[in-house]
């Protein structure tokens, strides 16, 4: 089960320089979070988003981290203690190492308007056959997915999409198969600092540990985008 943040706890941002390492595979999500969590293990506990890293993609599937891009991790304020194993750290993805640095916290603060590069939601449905009770899931549809983010925001709050994004997870399904995961880009405007702060804090939809659903001011959204197609692993770009 995925740990909950509580709502009335702010998050921060942890940024980590990464010192050493500039290459690792563009399809790294699972693989860099597993190694967070074996060199971190009480982040295990921890309702973390991590920030999408920002880079060029290479051939061979490779991806060339943007000079000083750090990884960055939006957790509850009261749990960085969790996360400060990670300093000094070597993360072995795939073949390749990088080595993070000493932390700085980035305190959020409360912008009108935030960008969010993939919000992913799921829908709880009855399952087809004999059995009235089963549930199952799918993705939520574009109007799902913007009633359930305007559901978080105050009155006069305006959620709009810009595009739309599918994410891979290698490895995921039985076998080692990807899962393909349809997401939203979207823009969030009119926002009042109380709602800005919630929304930033605990993200909306699910799997923000791979980048999803992580609002920040929508100023970055240039350098968010950047090298992004619309059709990637969820690795490649900033958010």
């Amino acid at each position: 089960m995925t740990p909950t943040a509580p709502t009335n706890i702010p998050a921060i941002d942890l940024a980590f320089p990464i010192v050493q390492g500039l290459v690792m595979p563009i399809e790294h999500a699972h693989q860099l979070l597993g190694a967070i969590k074996q060199a971190a293990p009480q982040l295990a506990e921890v309702p973390i988003g991590l920030h999408p890293l920002r880079g060029t993609p290479l051939p061979e599937g490779l991806l060339h981290l943007r000079h000083r891009t750090p990884l960055r991790l939006r957790l509850p304020s009261d749990r960085i203690a969790a996360a400060l194993p990670l300093a000094g750290k070597e993360l072995r993805i795939g073949s390749m190492l990088i080595r993070l640095g000493s932390p700085s916290v980035e305190m959020l603060e409360p912008h009108a308007e935030l960008y969010a590069r993939t919000v992913i939601i799921s829908k709880t449905v009855p399952k087809a056959g004999r059995d009235a009770e089963a549930r199952g899931n799918r993705h939520a549809t574009e109007p799902e997915v913007i009633a359930a983010v305007q559901a978080r925001c105050n009155p006069g709050a305006t959620v709009r999409v810009i595009g739309s994004r599918t994410i891979t997870l290698h490895g995921k399904a039985p076998g080692g198969k990807r899962l393909w995961f349809p997401g939203f880009e979207m823009v969030i405007e009119g926002l009042d600092a109380e709602h800005s702060i919630a929304i930033q804090s605990t993200g909306i939809g699910g799997r923000r540990a791979f980048g999803c659903g992580i609002f920040v001011k929508a100023g970055m959204r240039k350098m968010a985008t950047a090298d992004v197609p619309k059709t990637t692993s969820n690795e490649v770009g900033d958010a």
